[in-house]
């Protein structure tokens, strides 16, 4: 019965796994969003002359033609001017840009915000800017928000668009001497103000262990994260268990290992830093230019899912650069791919998935309940008349 005891406290870790697994990001996390509108694909940061350019893109697998479910929401790109990044760590430096000294500190300095209308267009007075810190001359600063390619070099998302918004701000405009930006970028409720999605840096929130941090500050990131590990550590424990079993449980336990388990270095803040003292240049993950492979930047730092996922879902060898070319003029994306019909997506077959494994679990239970009854019953020899 111990055995029993022992795989029914694991059967709940079993469905707490898949119910994530429901629920997991991707390219527009996190998924289980009513609406995509408010889900947030990207952010880059990169230098173009005299000028730091960023630009947030939403709304995935975009084809269809306005209007848009836009008018309700509120889109910010925020900067931490003042936070400490130290440089002295050479793992951090090649995964995050660096390392942020106070990460429970962060708070964001400037806030560039935008409201769009069904047509994908700038509310009246908007971008707002606030903060405590205000950038000189924000007034003239170039905008521009609208429909384009999506700039993901990632061929499940080839031949569709997302919505943008960029914004082009001189250096001159930071204050003097600036040489580290943290920048996250977020969706709200415009009404309530409460966060819905997040994004900092690339690869990071759209993975499946990271869907929990879309709806926190980035401060809040690496108490959230290491709590997260200890939970994990003891449903780990629970499907370990059951590995000697019930066979299909221990591929259970390599899915959770690949797919939801904390890493030793993922105590780090969804943000990313951008810095002019990186000798390295600035690309990935020194900011984010439209160019970087990030899936492929990414793997080789310990996350390869999305470029297996690229395999699977294209062509080989993989592809390296983008589906629709670059802009030499601002702000520099592609131009968008002709209106068509929407696919629609269901997670209805994972629900399905979902109650046939909670159903062949219980079945196992039954059935192992039943042979530890016939194994513990005593042998009484049969009584014969003479």
């Amino acid at each position: 019965m111990k055995k029993i005891l022992k795989f029914s406290r694991a059967l709940v870790a079993v469905l707490v796994l898949f119910l994530l697994l429901t629920t997991a990001s991707d390219h527009a996390d996190p998924i289980s969003l009513t609406t995509l509108d408010p889900g947030i694909t990207g952010l880059f940061a990169f230098s173009k002359g005299d000028d730091l350019v960023v630009i947030l893109t939403v709304r995935r697998g975009l084809t269809s033609p306005p209007p848009y479910e836009l008018h309700n929401l509120e889109y910010s790109i925020n900067f931490d001017l003042t936070s400490k990044v130290l440089l002295g760590n050479a793992e951090n430096n090649a995964r995050y840009g660096g390392t942020v000294k106070e990460p429970d500190q962060i708070a964001h300095d400037v806030a560039i915000r935008f409201r769009l209308n069904g047509e994908a267009e700038l509310q009246t007075g908007y971008p707002m800017y606030d903060g405590k810190t205000t950038l000189n001359n924000y007034q003239q600063f170039p905008v521009e928000v609208g429909v384009y390619d999506d700039p993901f070099i990632f061929p499940p998302f080839f031949q569709k668009n997302i919505i943008a918004m960029a914004v082009s701000i001189p250096f001159a405009s930071f204050p003097a001497n600036q040489q580290n930006w943290l920048i996250w970028a977020t969706s709200n409720d415009a009404d309530s103000g409460e966060k819905i999605d997040h994004v900092g840096r690339a690869n990071r929130s759209q993975l499946g262990r990271f869907d929990f941090i879309n709806t926190l500050h980035p401060s809040e990131h690496v108490h959230a994260i290491h709590e997260r590990s200890e939970d994990g550590m003891s449903v780990q424990r629970g499907l370990t268990h059951l590995m000697g079993h019930f066979l299909p449980v221990g591929s259970i336990a390599g899915l959770f290992e690949y797919v939801l388990q904390i890493r030793p270095y993922d105590l780090f803040p969804d943000v990313m830093i951008f810095s002019t003292r990186q000798e390295a240049g600035l690309g990935f993950p020194n900011g984010r230019r439209l160019t970087d492979d990030i899936a492929g930047l990414t793997c080789v730092q310990g996350d390869c899912v999305l470029q297996e996922v690229a395999l699977i879902n294209g062509a080989w060898p993989r592809a390296l650069v983008n589906d629709r070319p670059f802009s030499d003029q601002f702000p520099y994306l592609g131009e968008p791919w002709p209106d068509q019909q929407e696919v629609v997506h269901s997670d209805n077959h994972m629900l399905i998935l979902l109650l046939i494994i909670a159903a062949l679990i219980v079945a196992y239970i039954l059935w192992r309940r039943r042979k530890l009854k016939v194994e513990e019953t005593p042998y009484v020899k049969p009584y014969r008349h003479r």
